[in-house]
């Protein structure tokens, strides 16, 4: 049996066994062998694919711009290549994302010999589920962004009205009661505020632009603003609740 064929036969029984879609191409860039996964992948038969130019099966797809780069760097350079990404749109399989490794091998029985063999993933369920994932983040943030300028307007509208109502209420006489709901009022509304700050957050934390800054928070006064805005449903239900000032507040 000839060095050659006995060569064949080591790199079928080693190829057949690998389920990505393997090739294995001559010096020139013609196919010597591939094998059942590349097939199936490619949608080909032997017939159309051995002994054929790379750049000629498949109907001339596999004829673009990312595979001429890739193959000839390998030919100059004699460089080892790493997931290489080439999409290309074939006629009978549809568009396709593939991740290309490839590196040369010499062949041990016929030192002046050299093969190039390309190891091709098929990456396109994969990048789809990734372009679907980034357009849902982006139809998500546009619509918090609506969102929140559509509650922010009239929240404006609400904080400065109670605002002109507080100068013109000591000259109606309310009764006593009316200050108080409208500072539960304005309380609520400020609280609205700072939920589509959140909502806007949310998005500034997906991208990884979220700033934080630190703040002296008067306890006291946030307790008495949560006491004053659930006080009346308290009341309602006979629930009675009281603040404890510390010392340490004084």
């Amino acid at each position: 049996m000839s060095p050659i064929r006995e060569t064949d036969q080591f790199f079928r029984s080693i190829v057949q066994t690998i389920r990505e879609a393997l090739i294995i191409l001559t010096p020139d860039l013609k196919v010597r062998f591939a094998n059942d996964a590349f097939y199936r992948f490619f949608a080909t038969e032997p017939a159309r694919t051995l002994n054929q130019l790379i750049f000629n099966i498949g109907r001339g797809h596999w004829n673009v711009p990312p595979l001429h780069e890739l193959l000839e760097k390998i030919q100059m350079e004699k460089a080892e290549l790493k997931d290489i990404e080439v999409f290309q749109i074939f006629e009978d399989i549809g568009e396709k994302t593939m991740i290309i490794n490839a590196r040369r091998l010499v062949d041990q029985s016929d030192p002046g010999s050299e093969l190039i063999l390309m190891a091709i993933e098929d990456a396109t369920e994969r990048r789809i589920l990734e372009r679907e994932r980034d357009e849902a983040f982006r139809s998500r943030e546009e619509l918090i962004g609506i969102v929140s300028h559509e509650i922010r307007n009239p929240l404006t509208t609400i904080t400065t009205s109670l605002d002109i109502i507080r100068l013109l209420l000591p000259k109606t006489g309310a009764p006593l009661q009316i200050p108080k709901m409208i500072d539960n009022i304005y309380t609520s509304a400020r609280r609205m505020e700072r939920i589509t700050t959140d909502l806007l957050d949310m998005t500034r934390i997906d991208a990884g632009e979220l700033e934080i800054k630190m703040e002296h928070v008067p306890i006291q006064e946030l307790a008495e603003e949560v006491m004053g805005l659930y006080e009346p449903e308290a009341r309602a239900l006979g629930i009675h609740f009281y603040l404890k000032r510390s010392p340490l507040t004084e």
